[in-house]
């Protein structure tokens, strides 16, 4: 019986050690463990397109009081409504848990989560310069981009999909012939990317886009748009 206990205490041991050590992949492997989906992308029913006629379908307009018109300080303003330049932003992802691959618009927690951090945190910085345009999308859950060849690239192309269609209802809509700015982070700025080779590269947008912005995403200019030079150069991505 002594024997048994003490193999078993240096067995307690080892794990407890082992644990330690691979803690990190541990809390990675737990993590990608509860974002895990149900079912396949294959075997689930799309959440509801967004039809972008509806405001409720935009996280920030500029005809509108929300969070992109916060300001930091009291000696400074939110100008959208004066402004000759527009953004485009796309946010990050912020639905992190398991309940699907992609984003129902109508899951209010989310979109609280949304625009509180992001929106807030992020357009709202564009609000001296810019009218602030920030479309709701079914983004892909961040499990994704872990599996990019399989369900995760099916959930991130249907979120793509979104973009493009809130991206042209802008130009049809709000912008006017204005020069624009294209801004995103994280997912919104993998979105950017793929969009700016297919809705702005060699067509006449590319003469009104100031800059884009895909930050948290490798940048080159195989999507046709230069990578920027300096701070003076306009019509390419940094």
């Amino acid at each position: 019986m002594k024997k048994f206990l003490v193999i078993l205490g240096i067995v307690v041991a080892v794990l407890l050690i082992l644990g330690y050590i691979f803690r990190g992949a541990l809390q990675v492997g737990v993590g990608l463990y509860m974002m895990q989906p149900d079912a396949g992308f294959a075997e689930t029913t799309p959440p509801q397109q967004p039809d972008y006629t509806l405001a409720s379908n935009w996280a920030a307009l500029p005809n509108r009081d929300d969070v992109a018109d916060r300001i930091p300080i009291a000696n400074t303003a939110a100008l959208q409504s004066a402004a000759s330049v527009d953004v485009f932003y796309v946010h990050p992802t912020t639905l992190l848990g398991g309940a699907g691959w992609n984003q129902a618009l109508d899951d209010e927690e989310i979109n609280q989560r949304t625009d509180y951090s992001t929106i807030m945190g992020q357009a709202s910085a564009f609000n001296a310069c810019c009218r602030v345009y920030a479309p709701r999308y079914r983004q892909a859950t961040l499990l994704s981009f872990f599996s990019p060849q399989g369900d995760g690239g099916d959930a991130l192309e249907l979120a793509y999909g979104d973009v493009v269609q809130a991206f042209r209802f802008y130009i049809d809509h709000y912008n006017d012939g204005r020069p624009f700015i294209l801004a995103g982070h994280s997912q919104g700025g993998f979105h950017l990317d793929k969009l700016l080779g297919d809705e702005i590269a060699g067509t006449p947008l590319q003469d009104k886009l100031v800059a884009a912005y895909p930050i948290g995403y490798y940048i080159d200019d195989s999507n046709g748009i230069p990578v920027c030079q300096s701070a003076e150069q306009t019509g390419c991505q940094a």
